[in-house]
């Protein structure tokens, strides 16, 4: 189990590695990141369709998917509002 906790903590975290997109706007961020297709999405979407389906069961999986899954969106979402409030 810690493997694949490992495996999904390192897909994620390339996310805090990208160069965000910075269009100039909320909306175009949004929409230039969810554009976006690095060489690993397909296998990254299938990681985490696997995890997401063993959620129910595992309470430790959980609390680590929620910690590698989700904060890492957080952050990014997160850095772009932080950009649309300063834009105004």
């Amino acid at each position: 189990m810690d493997e694949v906790l490992d495996a999904v903590g390192r897909l994620n975290s390339e996310l805090l590695e990208l160069d965000l997109p910075d269009t100039g706007t909320l909306r175009g961020d949004l929409m230039a990141l969810a554009g976006e297709e690095g060489p690993d999405e397909e296998r990254r979407l299938r990681v985490m369709v696997g995890l997401m389906s063993m959620l129910d069961d595992d309470e430790r999986l959980a609390d680590a998917a929620n910690a590698a899954v989700v904060e890492p969106w957080v952050e990014v979402n997160r850095t772009f509002l932080t950009r649309a409030v300063g834009r105004g």
